[in-house]
């Protein structure tokens, strides 16, 4: 990937975004309303879209999720339609409807298992392959639980506030847990906290590598983008999110083209293993890759701005980064 590149999706609020292996890989964009469009995270070119309607019974459930296909995808593992969301595998699926509750469906007369915490869980994360659910209740506890088994509760330390949201990773091949409370990022391996940091900046977006080796967050505050390594939480690359979007390539733009908002929130963010990356922001998806961000350890470089852009990248420079190493 040598530029990044965006496009505009006219009308609609994407609330998720996910990564989907292959050649190539792709991105699908999910919105508000369950429609998914799909891209080549390489290139940002267009495959089409589908949308995800979920119907009522458990047979009907069944044979949709069977016949349902993404465009130019072998194999969907994740589909949604707010407040539904579906985790897909080669012999079951689990399904979350917005409740308490996550159901594993494994065919049409199969008798369905659950799993049901004792609140709705404010965030959470689900490996389909291995039945494994995992959780954080407004108290910041997180909770840890297989379908159809028992639950386990770890307390990581996390304090919840009323205004930042609490965000949970899980790598579905390590099953690390990366968890978040806004203020503070923690890496659990194994059922235990390894590695500890306290932010200088609210965090509203997090993003882990399915293989649970680079860790990514937005700064709310001042819509940085970070990369970390969760081994210790070290920071290793970190760009303005506006300054990314400016030096890219506009693919199949619908609409105004302007780029959004310079105060404009990510709305959701996703990880490859080999750092590409894709974000959402104010109706627009991005892709792009860690070599488009400055390292922290080398000095930074001025993005050229865009003939016609108004808007002037700023150097890495100015983007603080806190003085103190990180706790663990």
């Amino acid at each position: 990937m040598t530029k990044p590149w965006r496009v505009h999706l006219a009308n609609s609020a994407i609330v998720h975004v996910d990564l989907v292996p292959g050649n190539p890989e792709l991105v699908a964009a999910w919105a508000l309303d369950g429609v998914a469009a799909v891209y080549d995270l390489e290139r940002g070119n267009a495959y089409g879209a589908a949308t995800f309607t979920l119907p009522a019974g458990h047979a009907e459930r069944w044979a949709y999720l069977q016949a349902f296909k993404l465009p130019h995808v072998a194999r969907w593992s994740h589909a949604c339609n707010l407040p539904v969301h579906v985790w897909s595998s080669a012999k079951h699926a689990v399904i979350y409807t917005g409740d308490a509750t996550f159901t594993l469906c494994a065919g049409p007369d199969d008798r369905p298992k659950t799993l049901t915490f004792d609140v709705v869980p404010d965030a959470f994360a689900v490996d389909a392959a291995a039945q494994i659910v995992v959780a954080l209740d407004s108290k910041g506890a997180l909770l840890i639980g297989k379908i159809g088994g028992v639950i386990k509760t770890l307390k990581p330390g996390l304090q919840p506030t009323h205004d930042l949201r609490l965000l949970l990773q899980m790598s579905p091949r390590t099953h690390r847990l990366v968890a978040s409370d806004g203020t503070r990022l923690v890496v659990i391996d194994g059922g235990k906290v390894s590695s500890r940091r306290d932010l200088h900046y609210a965090c509203s977006s997090l993003a882990l590598s399915p293989d649970g080796t680079r860790l990514m967050t937005y700064d709310a505050d001042s819509g940085v983008l970070r990369m970390y390594d969760p081994d210790g939480l070290k920071l290793t690359h970190q760009r303005f999110a506006i300054d990314v979007l400016s030096a890219s390539d506009e693919r199949q733009l619908v609409g105004f083209a302007e780029l959004p908002p310079v105060n404009a929130a990510l709305s959701a963010l996703a990880l490859d293993d080999n750092g590409r990356f894709a974000f959402a922001v104010f109706g627009q998806v991005c892709g792009a890759h860690i070599s488009h961000l400055t390292a922290t350890e080398t000095p930074p470089t001025v993005t050229p701005t865009p003939a016609g852009d108004t808007h002037k990248p700023t150097p890495a420079s100015a983007i603080k980064t806190p003085s103190d190493p990180p706790k663990s």
